[in-house]
C-alpha cells in the first residue's frame, strides 16, 4: 500500500470504530430512557381507579351541560 492509501484504509476504519462507539452509546440512552419512562409508567396511565374518578368528573359534567339548556 502507498501512503495515501494507507492513510485512508486507517482513517476508514476510525470512522467505522467511532461509529460503532456512537451506536453503543446511543443504545445507552434509548436503555436509560426506557427505565426513565418505565419509573413514570404508573403515573402516565390510567388506572382502574383514575377511571372510577373519571366517570363521575364526566356525569358531572353532563349534568352541568343538561341543567345549562
Amino acid at each position: 500500500m502507498t501512503g495515501f492509501w494507507l492513510v485512508s484504509y486507517i482513517v476508514l476504519w476510525l470512522l467505522v470504530i467511532a461509529g460503532g462507539l456512537i451506536i453503543i452509546a446511543l443504545a445507552r440512552e434509548v436503555e436509560a430512557l426506557h427505565k426513565y419512562v418505565e419509573f413514570l409508567l404508573p403515573y402516565l396511565s390510567k388506572t382502574v381507579s383514575d377511571s372510577s374518578v373519571r366517570g363521575e368528573q364526566e356525569s358531572e359534567r353532563d349534568d352541568a351541560i343538561k341543567t345549562s339548556i
